[in-house]
């Protein structure tokens, strides 16, 4: 079966050619923080002026790097789309399509044996069916495009309940304001890796998700009763990490001039609010924001 082509350029490439630009800023940063190491060994003046000329390449490089990060879970969220519309259409229609004209063969077919086969072929695609049908949803959950990011969320509590018996409310204070498919979707996929953490990493056992959209700003807050951590533990982790975790999800915030809020302590659970105008405003060239105090800057 041959998939339809889609107008414009290839997902697929443009995510390979940002991910070989990121690696390429890597590569990048870790030479000027070998320089900035040599040049603090230079007490005089000429060195601190050295130091700090390369403090502000590493910085404008970091900024680089952070959105081209970002840009590039815009672009794996265009691409699952892409996919699953495949799945969807294509594959999806296609065995449907089948399992129908298995049903019509069946009424033609006059042995027992060859109608239990029929009946057992249908069965299969059925079953082949509604596992394209989970597949889709997994790649690119079609009500976050259709219904918006409220009615994703509300699917995705759903899930998680469901798969992994973590209770999950989701409450909803919204005046209908739209919000930018890209806000939207690094929203959804941010919450997606918290509750992922809640049930995989915090042992909770509850999570409330709150989203409220007003004023131009989306809020959402996720809450839930784990074993909880110290957020400038974590924080001076994940900058040894390249934007690992938590961090990551602050530098997405950030991409939209939208902001991160940590909230925990051993043994009391966590709290992470999510901000972001509805309409993305991306940043460029804003000053680093430190996580230290638990949260990162609007």
């Amino acid at each position: 079966m041959t998939a339809r082509k889609r107008p414009g350029s290839s997902p697929t490439g443009a995510g390979a050619a940002l991910r070989g630009r990121i690696r390429e800023l890597e590569a990048a940063n870790r030479g000027l923080t070998s320089r900035v190491v040599a040049a603090e060994r230079v007490r005089d003046a000429h060195g601190r002026q050295e130091r700090q000329q390369v403090e502000r390449e590493l910085d404008r490089s970091r900024e680089r790097l952070r959105a081209l990060a970002s840009e590039l879970t815009l672009v794996e969220a265009r691409e699952r789309r892409r996919l699953a519309s495949i799945l969807h259409d294509e594959v999806g229609q296609g065995l449907a399509l089948s399992r129908i004209k298995l049903g019509l063969l069946g009424h033609w077919l006059t042995t027992d044996t060859a109608q239990a086969a029929c009946a057992e072929l249908r069965e299969l695609f059925a079953g082949m069916s509604k596992r394209i049908r989970s597949l889709t949803f997994e790649l690119s959950p079609p009500i976050l495009y259709q219904l918006g990011l409220a009615a994703a969320l509300e699917w995705l509590g759903e899930k998680l309940e469901k798969e992994h018996g973590l209770r999950c409310r989701v409450d909803c204070d919204s005046d209908s304001e739209p919000v930018d498919e890209a806000v939207s979707i690094l929203l959804f996929q941010s919450v997606r890796e918290l509750l992922a953490n809640a049930s995989k990493h915090a042992q909770a056992s509850a999570v409330l998700i709150s989203i409220t959209v007003a004023g131009g700003w989306v809020t959402l807050t996720v809450g839930d009763d784990g074993i909880g951590f110290d957020p400038q533990a974590v924080s001076q982790l994940a900058h040894r990490r390249d934007s690992f975790g938590l961090f990551s999800i602050g530098e997405r915030m950030r991409y939209v001039n939208g902001s991160l809020e940590i909230d925990s302590a051993p043994g009391r659970g966590t709290r992470v609010t999510l901000s972001a105008p509805t309409v993305a405003i991306r940043q460029a060239d804003s000053p680093d924001a430190s996580c230290g105090d638990g949260s990162m800057g609007r």
